[in-house]
């Protein structure tokens, strides 16, 4: 009997693709992989000019693809949530790859508990599929808001079952924040911020995503990314905590990201002092120092 109620709810996977060619295939069949049913999955073709779309349409008929030109992820999302029938959905990275249970097991959950969303956990894995780490080693149980603010706590959208109508409500992913040249932005962790505020996003502690760190990973848009996220702090986080503090958690974190990803020890520094000057109270926090230190150290490694 509870197969069979499960079955009976749609599940629309939404797959945006921009030169995907190398992993597109990798990932479909993830998803026609699934023990769950039914499933439709929708594939858009955000302008790419290699051979994602050929690829993808011969693996099966059974596949949506819809063509369009070069958006932004974030158009390329909502145009897939536009066209899904599915009372579930799942935005799905063109190169992440989920287990056979992961739709099965996250259905589960978001049926039983009628939360908005459920975040799966799962591993880094490199270009061949080997696996690098966790992406979350301690146990979890919800997203909490306030910590959203501070962070991010959902590493990857390919992660997160949702409740369809739910996330129509919301009205989606903010694909402003992307600007007139697209790229990857914020407007993820702007929409968890969003869908928090009217409920529960719970984590299932079980291994059913692969999340693929490679060159091809949005670290170029770093100094755009700080843009969003500072103006995503301005106009999203109303009432929920203190601006300048909350701004200057952004700062601290990209004087981190722009060393390590960027080898940019001058934007680091710079973004450090910045963060100090929005929070003096960073002063007594670890995190400080461990930056401070790590941007010594790649300022000294590229100096001798």
């Amino acid at each position: 009997m509870e197969q069979t109620a499960i079955e009976a709810d749609l599940v629309s996977v939404i797959v945006p693709i921009y030169n995907g060619q190398k992993f597109i295939e990798t990932t479909v069949r993830s998803i026609l992989a699934q023990d769950y049913k039914p499933v439709e999955i929708i594939i858009i073709n955000d302008g790419s000019t290699d051979s994602s779309s050929e690829i993808v349409k011969s693996i099966s008929s059974e596949l949506t693809v819809l063509e369009q030109t070069n958006l932004g992820v974030a158009y390329a999302r909502n145009k897939g949530l536009a066209l899904a029938k599915g009372k579930y959905v799942l935005f799905l990275d063109q190169d992440d790859v989920i287990e056979p249970t992961f739709l099965s097991r996250t259905v589960n959950v978001i049926q039983q508990s009628n939360c908005i969303g459920v975040v799966a956990n799962g591993y880094l894995i490199d270009d061949d599929g080997n696996k690098i780490k966790k992406i979350y080693k301690s146990k979890r149980t919800k997203v909490d808001l306030k910590e959203m603010c501070v962070n991010n706590q959902i590493f990857t959208p390919s992660q997160v079952l949702l409740d369809k109508n739910k996330l129509v409500l919301s009205g989606g992913f903010d694909a402003e924040l992307a600007g007139d040249d697209g790229g990857a932005v914020a407007e993820d962790w702007e929409l968890w911020i969003r869908l928090l505020k009217e409920g529960n996003i719970l984590y299932l502690n079980e291994f059913l995503v692969n999340y693929r760190i490679h060159a091809n990973n949005s670290f170029k848009y770093l100094e755009k990314i700080l843009r969003s996220e500072l103006k995503i702090v301005e106009h999203s986080m109303a009432g929920i905590g203190n601006h300048k503090v909350l701004k200057g958690y952004r700062y601290l974190f990209y004087s981190y990201k722009a060393a390590k990803y960027n080898g940019d020890w001058s934007s680091g520094r710079s973004a450090l002092l910045r963060a100090l000057q929005l929070n003096p109270r960073f002063l007594i926090h670890p995190r400080l120092y461990y930056y401070s230190f790590y941007l010594t150290f790649k300022y000294c490694k590229s100096a001798f």
